[in-house]
């Protein structure tokens, strides 16, 4: 009774294991950034992302505050797609928190904290509340792959978001336009 307790094990262990490792049957093409001001809070704002190779792209982002950011900011993380051939624009994620929340509190969260892990490595963005005005802030040639998808996604239109808010107002609006594309063979 053991061994087949055992080799059941196994059996599940192996199955999640090659599910995990499972090649993805799409490329990640990033088409277009762009980042608006909407008012005085920012002075300087660019933003890029370039393709290095196939399914990896760099980043880049470079923005001056003229003041702190308001410690009731809010960020709002809206991630929407659009299946090939389809009018209707879905919406996955749809998140409004505060700012300074995310920065105190989302990092507990494992994959949260290792995505701003990594953000630290390539950029001198605060992780802690206030975000200092007069400082010039960039996010220098962060590395997207294609492993921020899973290997299961569908092949997809997809838009990325980011807005920052105080009350009603906008300050910034960040959006990242892409899709996967079915892997052709060579």
């Amino acid at each position: 009774m053991f061994c087949k307790f055992v080799f059941c094990l196994l059996v599940a262990l192996a199955c999640c294991l090659g599910s995990q490792s499972a090649k993805r049957n799409f490329n990640l093409e990033l088409r277009n950034v762009s980042c608006t001001p909407f008012t005085d809070l920012v002075r300087q704002l660019e933003c890029d992302v370039r393709k290095l190779a196939p399914n990896r792209f760099g980043f880049n982002l470079m923005f001056y505050l003229n003041r702190p950011v308001p410690l009731d900011a809010d960020l709002e993380i809206l991630l929407q797609y659009r299946l090939p051939h389809a009018k209707r624009v879905v919406p996955l994620i749809n998140l409004k928190l505060k700012i300074c929340d995310v920065l105190l509190h989302v990092p507990t969260v494992p994959m949260i904290k290792e995505i701003l892990n990594g953000l630290t490595r390539f950029s001198n963005f605060p992780l802690s509340c206030p975000v200092k005005g007069n400082v010039m802030y960039n996010v220098t040639n962060l590395i997207i792959t294609d492993s921020i998808c899973p290997p299961y996604a569908p092949i997809v239109d997809f838009n990325f978001t980011l807005s920052f808010y105080e009350g009603k107002q906008t300050l910034v609006i960040y959006l990242l336009e892409g899709s996967t594309t079915r892997k052709t063979k060579t």
